[in-house]
């Protein structure tokens, strides 16, 4: 699909289009689209359905977009949904709040350019993979919205998005953080991270923290237990893990808040090891 000299935004309905299609956007001029809304529905099949959403300028007097900073998903049926690094480039906001169904995505950290992206799922019992690996890309700062429903988010990397670890500034410009986990509903899956510290162990190191401290100051007091620790700071639960195993805090490692999640309100429920 290609927008026209001078659109700034394209908008696709879909109604029931078969599972496995790839909406392929595209513009006569280089720089000028900056939002795209898809909403309707994947035809329902026995199997999962699929629809890809991607740029690659190959449609019929097209180039592939630039500068699209906004994607809005408002989908009825239960969908995987995939993001192509191409469209994913310079997206800040990937908003699928309007989904009503029950939604399946990966979303790799490395495809974002941006320095700053929110990610928000909808209303259904949402299925969310984060590929957090920053790679070799600079650091960004993700917030993901899981939304209303039973949702599920899986950490499906060992290696993790600090693109650099030597202050609280570095930490604050790669963090990911899950703005409304639901200890009564949501479960993380940290299967591919490391063995978890006993609690009592990393409880005694934020206990130990000087006044004053910080968030860099909690997670490298954390990070000399090796492995990976789940702690409470400022009214926060944080999820750190060393992939390095070098019990010392560094580029490479792992840090998750679940903003506003008292680590007393969570349970062997939300975790998945």
């Amino acid at each position: 699909m290609t927008a026209a000299t001078g659109a700034k935004s394209i908008s696709v309905a879909l109604d029931g289009v078969a599972t496995g299609g790839t909406i392929d956007l595209a513009e006569e001029t280089a720089g000028n689209v900056e939002t795209v809304n898809v909403s309707g529905s994947v035809a329902t099949t026995a199997g999962a359905n699929a629809l890809t959403i991607g740029s690659t300028g190959t449609p019929a007097n097209g180039t592939a977009l630039t500068d699209l900073s906004a994607l809005n998903v408002s989908l009825t049926s239960n969908t995987t949904v995939t993001v192509s690094s191409a469209a994913a480039a310079n997206i800040e906001t990937l908003d699928m709040s309007g989904s009503t169904g029950n939604l399946s995505a990966t979303i790799t950290a490395e495809d974002y350019d941006a320095e700053e992206v929110a990610v928000t799922f909808g209303s259904g019992n949402d299925s969310i993979t984060l590929d957090h690996d920053d790679g070799a890309t600079a650091g960004r700062a993700m917030t993901i919205t899981l939304g209303d429903g039973d949702d599920s988010l899986t950490l499906s990397q060992a290696s993790g998005n600090l693109f650099a670890a030597d202050d609280q500034a570095d930490l604050e410009a790669s963090l990911i953080t899950v703005a409304d986990f639901a200890a009564a509903d949501d479960t993380i899956d940290v299967s591919a991270l490391a063995a978890r510290n006993a609690q009592n162990l990393v409880d005694a190191q934020i206990s130990g923290l000087a006044d004053g401290a910080t968030l860099f100051d909690a997670v490298e007091s954390v990070a000399g237990l090796g492995n990976m620790s789940v702690f409470e700071f400022e009214g926060s639960t944080y999820i750190f893990n060393d992939t390095d195993a070098g019990s010392d805090l560094t580029a490479g490692d792992t840090l998750i808040e679940l903003a506003g999640v008292a680590i007393g309100d969570l349970g062997a429920n939300n975790f998945v090891a």
